[in-house]
């Protein structure tokens, strides 16, 4: 084999090494919102309120795979589970939708999240990438305990047909908590989640918050004022 050929398959299987063995990120997954929920991409992360959100994702071609919901909590909160329901699953999007989240072991406080999940390692799933628009909201998170669903073979519609595909549904996240997602091909394929495309739980607006308390103050001033009378 000549010098030119050797050149050739080091710089290739450096190249492999560097974006990772099995790993799509030509075709990301990108998470989007319904019902009474909104959301839009930041350009680093896709916001959501941490109150129960509505929401689902996307890829840029359709796929039929093998669905993985990660929903990363800052790890310095207690660690919790969650049940992820919703409609239009399965792999012709007519089935209900309800699994219980699994405790990956250990803390992921450094590389990549792949590495972590034990899948092939690509550049974009660094923990760096998230870590810091969770510590602006929560400056004692060093890291994520990852929580994952495994919702079977699903099928995953392009943006413009968001509405046809998964429509899920998840409880109250702690703020600064990253919910991303992989469709494994199960061949050792995975499309991931780019990080401006993960939904990140931001804190109750604080609007809603007074307005609550002042309608409580409200309540408790009505009800003493007609105790008077």
């Amino acid at each position: 084999m000549g010098k030119r050929n050797l050149m050739f398959i080091a710089g290739f299987l450096t190249l492999a090494a560097a974006i990772g063995w099995g790993q799509d990120t030509s075709d990301p997954l990108s998470a989007f919102c319904y019902g009474t929920s909104s959301c839009t991409s930041n350009g680093t992360v896709t916001p959501v309120n941490q109150i129960t959100p509505q929401f689902g994702f996307t890829s840029t071609l359709p796929h039929t795979e093998d669905f993985l919901i990660e929903v990363l909590i800052p790890d310095n909160y207690t660690d919790q589970s969650f049940t992820i329901t919703g409609t239009q699953g399965g792999p012709t999007n007519t089935s209900s939708i309800s699994q219980s989240t699994t405790r990956i072991p250990g803390d992921w406080n450094s590389g990549f999240l792949t590495a972590f999940l034990g899948y092939p390692t690509i550049p974009v799933d660094r923990l760096d990438l998230w870590l810091p628009s969770t510590q602006a909201d929560d400056p004692g998170a060093n890291g994520y305990f990852v929580e994952q669903a495994d919702l079977g073979i699903t099928d995953i519609r392009i943006a413009l047909n968001s509405g046809l595909g998964p429509q899920l549904n998840i409880g109250t996240l702690p703020v600064g908590t990253i919910v991303a997602a992989f469709l494994a091909d199960g061949s050792g394929g995975y499309e991931s989640t780019l990080p401006a495309g993960a939904l990140y739980a931001t804190p109750e607006p604080t609007s809603i918050i007074l307005f609550g308390s002042v309608s409580l103050f409200a309540l408790i001033g009505a009800r003493k004022v007609q105790k008077r009378r």
